[in-house]
C-alpha cells in the first residue's frame, strides 16, 4: 500500500514518528558535543583518565561520530592505555576511512605498542593520502625501526623529495637512505647518501616508542 493510500491518522503517525527521530539523533549529536568541550579542559589539565571517561559517555551517545573517536583515541594514549586507544583509533579509521589523520594517530598508538612493522604499514596508507614531511619522516623510521630496509629506500628517497633544501629536514632524509642502502648492503650509495649528509656512517636505535638516529663525522 503507497503512502497516500494510508489511513489520515497514519500518515499523522508516520510524520511524528519520523520528526521524533530526528530530533532525538540531534539531542544525541548535541549532547555528545556538549561532552566533547567538556573533555578538553580535563585533557588540558592532563586528567587523561577523566577525559576518556567523559568520551566514552559521547561515544555511547553518538557512536558515528569519528571526532569522539580521535580524541578517545589520543587520551587513551596519553594516558599509556594502548590496547584502549588502538580500539578507539581502528574505530577512527573505519569513519574515516580517507583521512590520513586517522591512519596517523593509528601509527602514533602501534609506537607507543613499539609494534614497529605495525606503525610502518599505518603510517603507509596515511603517505598515500598525505604528503606531510613529519608524517613521511615517521614511516621512514618505522620502515628502519622495523628492518624493511628494501621499503624504507624509495620512503627515504620521497622524504628527500619533501624536504626544504637546504636544512635539517634534507639532512635527515639523506641519513636514513644511507642507513637503508647500507642495511641492503648498497656500500657505495650508502656512503654517497652519507657523505651528502656530511656524515661517516649512521644508525638507527630504538627505545620504546623513541627512534633516533645516530652518526658519525668524516675524518
Amino acid at each position: 500500500m503507497k503512502y497516500k493510500q494510508l489511513p489520515g491518522y497514519l500518515q499523522i503517525l508516520i510524520i511524528v514518528a519520523g520528526l521524533l527521530l530526528a530530533a532525538a539523533l540531534n539531542w544525541r549529536h548535541l549532547w555528545a558535543g556538549h561532552l566533547i568541550r567538556k573533555s578538553r579542559a580535563s585533557f588540558a589539565a592532563g586528567d587523561y583518565k577523566k577525559t576518556a571517561d567523559i568520551l566514552n559517555e559521547a561515544a555511547s551517545t553518538d557512536p558515528e561520530n569519528p571526532d569522539v573517536w580521535w580524541r578517545l583515541c589520543s587520551a587513551y594514549r596519553f594516558a599509556g592505555e594502548f590496547d584502549l586507544a588502538l580500539k578507539a583509533c581502528k574505530r577512527q579509521v573505519q569513519l574515516l576511512p580517507h583521512d590520513w589523520k586517522s591512519y596517523r594517530d593509528l601509527g602514533y598508538v602501534y609506537l607507543g605498542k613499539t609494534d614497529f612493522a605495525q606503525a610502518a604499514a599505518a603510517f603507509g596508507e596515511a603517505t598515500l593520502l598525505s604528503s606531510d614531511f613529519e608524517l613521511h619522516d615517521f614511516y621512514v623510521r618505522s620502515l628502519l625501526a622495523s628492518k624493511q630496509y628494501d621499503k624504507a629506500i624509495p620512503a627515504a628517497q620521497r622524504l628527500l623529495e619533501l624536504a626544504k633544501i637546504p636544512g635539517p629536514d634534507h639532512d635527515s632524509a639523506y641519513e636514513y637512505l644511507g642507513i637503508a642502502y647500507a642495511k641492503t648492503r648498497q656500500r657505495n650509495k650508502a656512503q654517497e647518501a652519507f657523505r651528502n649528509e656530511h656524515v661517516g656512517s649512521c644508525e638507527l636505535t630504538t627505545d620504546e616508542s623513541d627512534m633516533d638516529v645516530d652518526c658519525v663525522g668524516n675524518n
